[in-house]
């Protein structure tokens, strides 16, 4: 047979992305610098063989310490694969086994290692989150709160963990702000007492998912900073739906139902030690207002 006719205009298979180390330095002014300054030239990457009519991009990545390399190299895609798993069980166990999944994809996201753990795993990862989100609807009472089981009587902790987590998962999913929003109006206007400190009614069954915070002897200050924590969380999402105002109230002021906006904070007044170490943390991370 004679050979096939020749095409001038062969399809060429498409390339591939592909990275390139240009270079890696350490930056040490006091030891490899002049005068406390540190000077390194970096040169650009070799593009010859990059494919016509292509784009590329220059990324610097800089790093505070070798020590950050080795946290990095200690929590890197791989060992969080195992952290992706299905989410299954009560209302407390649901939210246990999805929550390192909300987590991983966050900090997959974020460090854009998920080519380590391949193609489909984002999807997958997704998935499960969503099957989550939905199997814990089915744990939401007619108050918009949260329970281990429809016949036990609803959580102050759980719903507050419901609220921080789904806040989390609604930047990956789609969740209902009424969801996020019912239970934060649950925990501000049943759950809060006129001091300030919220109240938990139905502690949670596995108490290892608590940390053990019901053993504490400031147990009710714990709860507080939890839930404080939570509707910090959940505040953009809810500030169309309840007013998630964070202020420490005032002796003269006290937090009371009714009120408007709602005074959420920690009434310094009634915590035993207001120097513990959950007080100090709730201090630090809450943007409270003088």
């Amino acid at each position: 047979l004679p050979p096939p006719p020749s095409h001038p205009n062969t399809v060429q298979p498409e390339g591939i992305r592909v990275d390139k180390t240009v270079a890696v330095h350490t930056l040490d002014p006091e030891n490899r610098g002049q005068n406390g300054v540190q000077r390194e030239e970096v040169h650009a990457a070799d593009l010859s063989d990059q494919v016509p009519d292509t784009d590329s991009e220059t990324r610097i990545l800089l790093q505070g310490t070798p020590v950050a390399q080795l946290t990095e190299d200690a929590i890197d895609a791989e060992r969080l694969n195992h952290l992706i798993m299905t989410p299954s069980g009560s209302g407390e166990q649901n939210m246990k086994s999805m929550t390192p999944t909300v987590i991983a994809v966050h900090y997959l996201d974020q460090t854009e290692q998920w080519d380590k753990l391949g193609p489909t795993k984002r999807k997958e990862a997704l998935q499960l989150i969503e099957t989550g989100y939905s199997q814990q609807l089915a744990f939401r009472q007619d108050n918009s709160a949260f329970a281990a089981f429809q016949n036990r009587k609803a959580s102050t902790w759980l719903t507050a963990y419901v609220v921080k987590v789904f806040s989390l998962a609604a930047n990956l999913i789609v969740i209902k702000a009424d969801v996020i929003c019912g239970a934060v109006r649950w925990l501000i206007l049943q759950r809060q007492k006129p001091n300030g400190v919220f109240q938990e009614d139905s502690p949670v069954i596995d108490q290892e998912m608590t940390g053990g915070y019901q053993e504490n002897k400031e147990k009710d200050v714990s709860l507080t900073a939890f839930v404080l924590i939570a509707l910090e969380e959940a505040k953009d999402i809810c500030n169309d739906q309840v007013n998630v105002s964070v202020h420490p109230p005032s002796p003269s002021r006290l937090p009371t139902q009714g009120t408007s906006p709602w005074w959420v904070g920690c009434c310094i007044q009634v915590i035993p030690s207001p120097l513990s170490a959950i007080a100090a943390t709730t201090a630090a991370i809450m943007p409270i207002k003088p």
